[in-house]
């Protein structure tokens, strides 16, 4: 009876008509049964006879439910339209009010993303939603479409899970006014805690193929709270009995917070390395910055859009060229102008840091005769925010020989600047970028298309920030008359490429060093296989790198195991090691263009031959080669924090290779020319990526 009370008490009934459906069915079943029960008794009692109790439950139920059938004689008559009645709030009243309660609770839970689908699988997992969720879905349809062309519909077994603490109709709606209808269909949208274990668990983590935490917009402690997210994700992976790492892509968006992640080995409470799970950081203004100068920059040249805008022109965009002798006696150097020094601009100045070694600095030479590249650095409120970068970054002068930063404590707008600009613009030597960065995107728009005249007429090449690629940003990119070298960039829709987060080229170059130094271990014989299709000694012009194409095209067992191989290889490798395979790729595209070559996306219709003339130019400038190789690593290693010691340690960060190429040529010979057979086989590393190289025009 006490059960019976609860079951039946004001509070219990609240709760199950505000709960799930099993719930309201349940209570409407047992109240049914009850009523119905009750009624039969009461006829029971009523009846005298045992001929009329005879199929009188039967008869009862009739009534309950067909009030047509009081028409049957021999029951008590007020106690039959008592039980009609009651059979009429039951199943006509109480029973559609619970239907109709069942389905506006269900429409309301799929509006406010309360439903959670318990037998996904083999799906995407976005854990938050800010401006770069839309670029992000994007990139994720591309990649379902690929892998199943002909069921990309409402009914494919491949989805994405979008979970966010936001409101969830507002994030439906910029879903619906930003993606088409085939994009939508594969969403669905949960509403829930980036903090909570217990929502974490309806995504389904453990079956799903990978996970984005890009974090919730304009949340504080994001950064924090998506390594949090981390750690809950591996724990709810490791339910999956699988061996293969699942994929975690990690937004950072303050760049101090980026660069230190990287330094770091993901662990567990107990300290041992997260395996269940392939951690992947990276950051929306580093991610621009590479794909303005980097391989990357090259994947966008085939995007949809007038005069190809998402294509940008290199720093050097006229080749500091080596040589028919193998010497570079070009005078011409770089010079970057990045007005607004926040976090825009800090990363374009660390990957113009990484990848600005061109082949006309020589160390060898006076400090007062050495070419060096040049970024200035303009911020009206520079003084201020100088001393906090050096600080973060504090061994980018003393042991970056080949790149001059000066700080600019300036307003872009000011005569002072703008007469330096002039003049700038007027030195034939020098090949100049201006990066407007300006937060305000009205005033950075106004600011690039109203530099000093000189700016324009001698074509510097001006890169103007803005979050949103408009109509005037549309106009302007259209344009082939003044302002045609002016490019927009940093657009929050487009800051997510999938194969730069994917580093498949990267994988490739960890996989030669490895194969290079381990003496002839097994799991290389399909890298060497491959680059012994390559570099066959043949005069002829044969297609080599469409040699290779054909082996990738036809899923060729040789071609996977080499990417079996790298990818093992890859995710077993230490995160510091990783970024250090992604740095050397940017600079790839600077060598290219040294020797006289443009990397270009190949296709198996202009199949390119690299002959043996053009070995032969990369031999004969392999000198020059390893020293730009050499103060790109310098640089490298200066910005994630090394520092010059006698002894590597990598608890300290010091590493007694940091040093002037000419003068470890002198002290460790060997050292100095370890990227040699790299560099040297640059078009084989660059073919197993999807590229090669053609001769400048």
């Amino acid at each position: 009876m006490k059960n019976i009370k609860h079951f039946f008490s004001q509070e219990n009934i609240d709760n199950t008509l505000s709960g799930g459906i099993s719930k309201q069915i349940m209570l409407l079943a047992c109240s049914t049964i009850i009523v119905l029960v009750m009624g039969w008794l009461l006829m029971f009692i009523s009846t005298e006879t045992g001929s009329e109790r005879k199929d009188l439950l039967w008869h009862t139920y009739l009534i309950f439910a067909d009030p047509g059938c009081l028409q049957e004689t021999g029951f008590n008559h007020f106690l039959a339209v008592i039980v009609s009645l009651s059979g009429s709030i039951m199943l006509s009243g109480i029973l559609i009010s619970t239907i109709s309660n069942i389905m506006e609770r269900r429409v309301d839970a799929i509006r406010t993303g309360k439903v959670t689908y318990k037998n996904t699988k083999n799906h995407y997992v976005i854990i938050g939603f800010n401006e770069m969720a839309i670029s992000l879905i994007k990139e994720l349809y591309q990649e379902i479409k690929k892998k199943q062309p002909d069921n990309c519909n409402p009914n494919s077994n491949i989805q994405i899970l979008l979970m966010s603490s936001q409101e969830t109709e507002s994030i439906i709606h910029t879903l619906q006014a930003q993606l088409n209808k085939e994009e939508e269909k594969i969403i669905k949208v949960y509403f829930g805690n980036i903090e909570s274990e217990e929502e974490l668990k309806r995504l389904n983590i453990h079956l799903a193929q990978e996970v984005y935490i890009i974090g919730e917009k304009d949340e504080y402690g994001r950064d924090s709270k998506n390594i949090g997210c981390v750690h809950k994700v591996s724990k709810l992976r490791a339910e999956n009995a699988t061996t293969i790492p699942m994929p975690v892509y990690v937004q950072f968006d303050r760049i101090s917070s980026y660069s230190n992640i990287q330094k770091f080995k993901l662990q567990n409470k107990k300290e041992e390395k997260l395996t269940n799970i392939f951690f992947r950081p990276f950051n929306f203004y580093e991610n621009w910055a590479r794909s303005l100068w980097s391989l990357y920059n090259i994947d966008k040249e085939d995007s949809e859009g007038p005069k190809s805008i998402l294509h940008y022109p290199p720093l050097d965009y006229r080749p500091i060229l080596i040589n028919q002798a193998g010497n570079a006696e070009d005078t011409h150097y770089v010079h970057l102008v990045i007005a607004g020094f926040n976090k825009m601009g800090r990363a374009l100045l660390l990957e113009a840091l990484r990848i600005c070694h061109y082949a006309n600095y020589n160390d060898d030479l006076p400090t007062d005769q050495r070419i060096r590249t040049v970024i200035t650095l303009v911020d009206k409120n520079m003084d201020e925010m100088k001393n906090y970068f050096k600080a973060q970054f504090p061994y980018i002068e003393s042991q970056i020989d080949d790149i001059k930063i000066e700080y600019r404590n300036d307003d872009i707008c000011s005569p002072e600047m703008r007469k330096d600009l002039e003049i700038w613009s007027k030195d034939k030597q020098r090949i100049m970028t201006i990066a407007i960065c300006i937060s305000e995107p009205d005033m950075s728009l106004s600011l690039g298309l109203n530099l000093p005249p000189s700016i324009y007429e001698n074509e510097v090449r001006v890169l103007i920030r803005q979050e949103l690629h408009t109509d005037l940003g549309k106009l302007i990119d259209e344009d082939n008359e003044k302002f045609k070298h002016i490019r927009i960039f940093g657009m929050l829709n487009q800051g997510i490429q999938k194969n730069m987060l994917q580093d498949t080229l990267a994988t490739y170059i960890n996989q030669y060093y490895e194969c290079k130094y381990c003496n002839n271990h097994p799991k290389c014989k399909a890298q060497q296989k491959m680059h012994c299709i390559f570099s066959k000694d043949n005069r002829k012009k044969e297609c080599y790198i469409k040699q290779l194409y054909e082996l990738k095209d036809k899923n060729d067992i040789l071609y996977k195991n080499l990417h079996e191989c790298a990818s093992h290889s890859w995710i077993k490798l230490d995160e510091i090691m990783r970024w250090a395979n992604r740095y050397q790729l940017d600079a790839y595209p600077v060598y290219c263009r040294a020797l006289g070559y443009n990397i270009v996306k190949s296709k198996f219709s202009n199949s390119y031959a690299f002959s043996i003339k053009e070995r032969k130019e990369i031999i004969k400038a392999l000198p020059i080669l390893m020293r730009m190789e050499k103060h790109r690593w310098n640089a490298e290693r200066s910005i994630e924090g090394w520092r010059y010691g006698e002894k590597k340690d990598s608890q300290f960060q010091t590493h007694p290779l940091i040093m002037p190429f000419s003068q470890l040529i002198k002290q460790n010979p060997q050292e100095a020319t370890k990227d040699k057979d790299v560099i040297k086989n640059l078009p084989y590393l660059l073919a197993l990526g999807g590229f090669h190289i053609e001769k400048l025009t």
